[in-house]
């Protein structure tokens, strides 16, 4: 199992999307959604070559995990020995805005 840290912006998406899912769902779904969530972190951490690329930056290879059943995805790739996840982000929304959160190398 890879050592794996949730990056601040991206913990704060996870809170606002279990939040919103608590809120505004229907009942059970806000649970499905953090199944989904430990599913997708456990298999990234299992398995952090297994899913697709996303670009090349700065020699880190970003990849994404998407979720099952809900319009998010996890991006995160490899950094200084960590599996880093960059953003926790709604596939809907302001494609792309994360990359702006990415540590200048």
């Amino acid at each position: 199992m890879t050592t794996f840290a949730v990056g601040e912006e991206a913990e704060a998406e996870l809170v606002a999307a279990g939040d919103w899912y608590h809120a505004n769902a229907r009942p059970g779904v806000a649970q499905r959604f953090r199944e989904a969530i430990e599913r997708a972190f456990s298999e990234l951490s299992e398995a952090p070559d297994a899913f697709p690329v996303v670009e090349e930056w700065h020699g880190v290879t970003l990849r994404r995990v998407l979720l099952r059943g809900f319009p998010y995805q996890i991006v995160y790739g490899h950094l200084e020995g960590v599996l880093w996840v960059f953003a926790v982000a709604h596939l809907h929304r302001r494609p792309d805005y994360w990359r702006a959160r990415l540590p200048a190398r």
